[in-house]
């Protein structure tokens, strides 16, 4: 394997390494906000705030998701150029 494609190599499984933790972090967000929905966690809030706090975590997770998306999209341009 040449030194051009040992380096892809490696700067593509240090992306993955990243990418898997915010993926799970996503995931833990998405398990909360219909947690939230569902009422089964913070009994003690109100119907309104409750569905504020999830709107809230759905809308971090779309964030987080338009990261990941530009962040693949750099690794597809540098993989271009590189």
């Amino acid at each position: 394997m040449s030194k051009k494609s040992e380096r892809q190599a490696k700067l593509l499984v240090a992306m993955v390494i990243v990418q898997i933790p915010v993926g799970l972090f996503m995931e833990a967000i998405n398990i909360t906000s219909l947690m939230l929905f569902k009422g089964e966690i913070l009994k003690t809030f109100e119907l309104g705030q409750r569905q504020d706090l999830a709107m809230l975590f759905l809308k971090i997770n779309d964030y987080a998701t338009i990261t990941l998306e530009m962040y693949w999209g750099a690794l597809a341009f540098f993989h271009l150029v590189i």
